[in-house]
């Protein structure tokens, strides 16, 4: 009698966010952090001159961000066996550990210095209040009357992410009557502001459930590289006079919304870049491959070092330590910073996979108890 054929397993189906275009990815991150970093830095008076970043090309830091981000947690969400459950906890082991060392050491240098000048005044981070400690942990900082941290103007942009998590979980995980109540509900909470940038981070979620996207012929995505410059030109040509042309119209402040026209567009840029640089990037295998390591440990750490490197710098300048003059002093003191932050992403950041795996077999004990089936496949990163 013959043997039974084994069953066929087909291979998972590759992810947009696989191989070389995660390792170009985690650079992306790198440098539009390090963009952030420069900019306050040159704010507070830390350093001055080169190197040099603006106010609007911090900002188009934290829309690549946002598109990066999409990406990411649109491929965790969308693999096989992921629930909301799953899905929650892992954003949340992700986000609260590092959220928590920055709130506390703001907090911390605050205490010890009090207040000092900062980027982006008026909006009751300069002063210690119950506010700027309740709104920030619950991620209404963008509310009418919120407020963000002492010392922390960056955390602005994760509280527009930490909304994005909720309603792109509930859209996805839930349906009917509940998908649609939820959503309204969340959105109200959230406010306009922060629903006006959310196409942006959605732009990055579409990269990751766009199968078409993988195997895409060089010739397309040398059109979509060509549409993406083409668009971050268009951007920039439109996005100071539809800012001013905005600030006149709208009823209420947008605040970091304010450049809506000309952020989607860059975030459109970014995601035409992505998709039309993917084709081509097993050209650069072997390169990418070999700088893959340093890359990934430069990225396990730019979340940190956006949520705690304005406090660290503050705290610096309250004591009178600046950059020594010229390029050299300025590169010596924003890696001095930068340093610091990644002993702080160590304590956090880097053992997020831990953190997921703990949670994961809390998880799995709940599903036990409750009589369900066991979670599948690992949580999403």
């Amino acid at each position: 009698m013959s043997r039974a054929a084994p069953d066929r397993i087909d291979p998972p189906a590759p992810e947009f966010l696989s191989g070389p275009m995660s390792s170009l990815v985690d650079l992306v991150r790198m440098v539009s952090a390090f963009a952030v970093v420069v900019y306050h830095s040159l704010g507070v008076g830390f350093h001055s001159g080169q190197p040099y970043v603006g106010p609007l090309g911090s900002h188009y830091a934290v829309v690549v961000f946002f598109v990066v981000s999409g990406l990411a947690v649109g491929t965790g969400a969308s693999r096989p066996g992921t629930t909301l459950a799953e899905y929650a906890l892992a954003r949340a082991v992700r986000i609260m550990p590092v959220a928590l060392l920055a709130m506390a050491l703001g907090l911390f240098v605050f205490a010890l210095r009090g207040p000092v000048p900062v980027i982006e005044p008026y909006r009751g981070h300069e002063t210690l209040t119950w506010h700027s400690v309740i709104d920030p942990l619950l991620f209404m900082t963008e509310s009418a009357h919120g407020q963000l941290p002492v010392w922390n103007a960056p955390w602005w942009s994760l509280s527009y992410e930490v909304w994005y998590y909720a309603l792109f979980g509930v859209a996805l995980f839930l349906q009917g009557s509940r998908r649609l109540i939820w959503l309204l509900a969340l959105g109200w909470l959230a406010g306009p502001q922060i629903l006006l940038l959310m196409p942006i981070w959605l732009m990055g979620a579409m990269l990751a459930r766009s199968p078409r996207l993988v195997n895409l012929p060089r010739r397309a995505g040398t059109g979509l590289l060509i549409a993406g410059l083409a668009t971050f030109l268009l951007a920039r040509t439109v996005d100071m006079p539809a800012l001013a042309w905005l600030q006149v119209r709208t009823p209420i402040p947008l605040v970091n919304s304010q450049n809506v026209i000309g952020n989607t567009l860059v975030g459109l840029a970014v995601a035409l870049g992505l998709a039309g640089a993917r084709p081509w990037l097993p050209l650069l295998a072997r390169p990418i491959a070999l700088a893959a390591p340093a890359l990934r440990w430069g990225a396990g750490m730019t979340f940190t070092a956006y949520l705690t490197h304005q406090p660290l710098i503050a705290f610096a300048c309250s004591w009178g330590i600046v950059a020594p003059a010229g390029v050299p002093g300025a590169v010596l003191a924003l890696v001095g910073i930068l340093a610091v932050c990644a002993l702080l992403a160590s304590l956090c950041e880097r053992r997020s996979p831990a953190l997921r795996r703990s949670a994961q077999r809390w998880l799995a004990r709940v599903y036990r108890r409750e009589g369900q089936p066991p979670a599948v496949g690992p949580l999403p990163a």
